[in-house]
């Protein structure tokens, strides 16, 4: 399917997709696949109405509903996917689905500057779900908007216990440590995020920025030679 569609032939990758899903009708990918494909090619009320046809033939199907509160947020529909998301809640209650729910409605809220909101929800998944990455991840950034550097760094590294190479995460522990006063600490992080996805520009990035702040120029200016040369 993604062949034809680089060919931009829509009409076999639309068939292709479509004959996938019917012998798979499990596979939730291929469904978002087509719907994506419609979404690309057909516009988006296409896409819409095809996922509106997928959830009325499988009404149970949490997995399909928040695809479809996604689909909205991507087209700045807030108001529909946020429906969505606490239709989702409301049916699903602690069941990971309901988690994913709260989490995604937790990031429309921060886009709202409804922080107590958002706080709320992840509340809820935490005291369900202390391991939900996603929900630490969040409550961990929202902790270091808010000066609050050492609730930040205990669920920041408490999510890398699970998720040890993640670049995002590293990145925002080394943040937390420097607000706390240990910018050793923040470099050693933030070097780490660099040797664990070298490939990633934006880790060479902060590590550089982080150096320069420190007064290491010496050894910022290497930092972004490399960063150069991979990414001219």
């Amino acid at each position: 399917a993604q062949y034809y569609a680089r060919l931009n032939h829509i009409d076999e990758a639309e068939h292709v997709l479509r004959s996938a899903i019917k012998a798979l009708p499990e596979e939730r990918d291929l469904k978002v696949a087509l719907v994506s494909l419609l979404a690309a090619h057909r516009g988006r009320d296409a896409a819409a109405k095809e996922l509106d046809a997928m959830i009325a033939s499988e009404p149970k199907n949490d997995e399909l509903k928040l695809a479809q509160a996604q689909f909205y947020e991507q087209g700045k529909q807030e108001a529909q996917a946020e429906a969505i998301y606490q239709r989702v809640i409301a049916e699903a209650g602690s069941a990971p689905a309901g988690f994913m729910a709260r989490n995604r409605l937790a990031v429309l809220r921060i886009q709202k500057n409804d922080i107590a909101g958002a706080e709320k929800l992840l509340a809820e998944v935490l005291e369900k779900n202390p391991r939900d990455n996603d929900a630490l991840i969040l409550r961990g950034n929202l902790s270091l908007a808010q000066k609050d550097p050492k609730a930040a760094i205990v669920d920041l590294r408490a999510v890398l216990r699970d998720q040890p190479n993640a670049s995002g995460v590293m990145r925002a522990l080394a943040r937390a440590h420097l607000a706390n006063g240990e910018p050793a600490l923040a470099e050693e992080t933030m070097r780490r995020a660099v040797d664990a996805n070298p490939s990633d520009p934006g880790a060479r990035l902060d590590l550089a920025q982080l150096l320069a702040q420190l007064g290491k120029p010496e050894q910022a200016k290497p930092v972004i030679d490399e960063l150069v040369k991979q990414h001219p």
